[in-house]
């Protein structure tokens, strides 16, 4: 089965520049880089408490399993309703993986 990978920037619907948001040119500021680890780590922890594997996470969450590991590695930035998604598909509230 192929399912869209949902961590680009270019799954809006609409283009960054309708949106509002023009996509970042340079690398993200370190700040940055270390939250999305965070997150990332948070994902990994509640996976793995679930006896879950990155593949069976993408499914219940409807992205492929790369799209988990790129997240779960700090090198995607994932849109809200993935993070929704994968939240929901680990049972836990979305302020439970992107908390500090």
């Amino acid at each position: 089965m192929i399912q869209k990978c949902t961590v680009e920037c270019t799954d809006f619907q609409l283009t960054p520049r309708e949106f509002g948001r023009v996509p970042p040119t340079s690398r993200p500021s370190d700040r940055v880089i270390a939250r999305r680890r965070a997150i990332g780590d948070h994902i990994r922890d509640a996976r793995r408490s679930r006896n879950m594997t990155q593949e069976s996470l993408g499914e219940r969450a409807g992205v492929d399993r790369q799209a988990i590991s790129l997240i779960e590695n700090g090198h995607a930035s994932p849109l809200l309703d993935t993070l929704i998604a994968i939240a929901d598909a680990l049972g836990v509230p979305l302020a439970h993986l992107v908390r500090d």
